[in-house]
């Protein structure tokens, strides 16, 4: 078994290979290398979902307008634009409104429903979703990304994590 050190710099090792460095969450998520782990190795599996990298970045961006953060916001404008969001969606999306594109309207309603309600959705809001064409697969992916972005909102929220120079170009 490594010892917590090597488990450190295994992941960071990991995350600037993937990125080509490490984002500054990623180093104060590093302090407990299960968080960090779970973290990235979240990313990571969500790349297998039936949502697309367009439509985890929108509901990225939902959460963290959502819980307040700037870091995450910054970050998740920088990586939107790379996936393909339009600008005014991004602008839009940045500052907890929906979009103009449809499908990414329609999961940004869906997100906003589950963060407001906390998960409590009733047979009303899963028939209203399954309409707008979300069904429980989808619904839970979303619920995935809430929770994995919560966990990087709440430790930049404590951290008070600076912004990296590779996000601040597109803060909004």
């Amino acid at each position: 078994m490594m010892s917590p050190q090597a488990r450190a710099e295994n992941i960071l090792g990991k995350v600037r290979q993937e990125f080509g460095f490490v984002p500054n969450v990623i180093k104060e998520m590093v302090h407990s290398p299960a968080v960090a782990e779970l973290y990235f190795g979240g990313i990571k599996t969500l790349r297998s979902a039936s949502l697309n990298e367009r439509e985890i970045q929108a509901i990225s961006l939902t959460v963290a307008a959502f819980n307040g953060c700037s870091y995450c916001v910054a970050a998740h404008c920088t990586i939107a634009k790379k996936s393909g969001i339009d600008e005014k969606d991004i602008e839009a999306l940045s500052k907890g409104d929906a979009p103009e594109n449809n499908r990414l309207k329609t999961l940004t309603i869906a997100s906003q429903l589950i963060l407001e309600k906390k998960g409590w959705l009733n047979e009303m809001d899963l028939s209203d979703l399954a309409d707008k064409g979300i069904d429980k697969t989808q619904i839970y992916e979303i619920v995935a990304v809430i929770g994995l972005k919560t966990l990087a909102t709440y430790i930049n929220h404590i951290a008070h994590t600076p912004i990296d120079k590779e996000f601040a170009p597109l803060k909004p």
